[in-house]
């Protein structure tokens, strides 16, 4: 485990957060399990960034146009843990480029629809985790299968047509 400085104000404030989270969960928090909370709502789950390798064979190749898909479509992903769990839970969807909708195709919104990214995302955090704040950015909380790289790379790219919201 690493260790991280902080001045004394600081540590003060995540002892007070933690007490308050305590307080609110009815269960023992520690001012790091407050750290990686707060580091978690930032970039999102850590395990998120990690590329998936299972799929990678069946997938490799350019996303467009990959099985079943159109070619304004793009297979996404994201893994989320909910809270008291060990480990994160995938969810699988459908991104199309040129309206910005996510199809949810796997995981606890199976076969639902969304108009953006984030709302697909914070319909997610808000499943799984009912008392976290759900804002979540959708162009950073989805990944691209089977890259895993975020989805605003594909922005960045210029494969994006159009403006569409996150």
């Amino acid at each position: 485990m690493r260790t991280i400085e902080v001045d004394e104000r600081t540590f003060e404030r995540l002892r007070a957060a933690a007490r308050l989270a305590q307080v609110r969960q009815r269960t023992p928090v520690t001012e790091g399990q407050v750290v990686a909370e707060l580091v978690n709502s930032v970039l999102g789950d850590e395990e998120a960034f990690v590329a998936p390798t299972s799929r990678a064979d069946k997938t490799a190749g350019p996303i467009d146009g990959a099985e079943g898909l159109g070619s304004d479509e793009v297979e996404i992903y994201s893994r989320y843990r909910a809270r008291g769990s060990a480990a994160p839970e995938e969810t699988e969807g459908v991104f199309n480029k040129r309206t910005g909708e996510v199809s949810i195709r796997s995981g606890p919104l199976a076969g639902q629809r969304f108009g953006s990214l984030s709302a697909a995302a914070m319909a997610l955090v808000r499943r799984l985790n009912p008392t976290t704040t759900p804002n979540r950015d959708g162009w950073q909380f989805w990944r691209v299968r089977p890259t895993g790289e975020a989805v605003h790379v594909l922005r960045e790219r210029g494969e994006i047509r159009g403006r569409i919201k996150a």
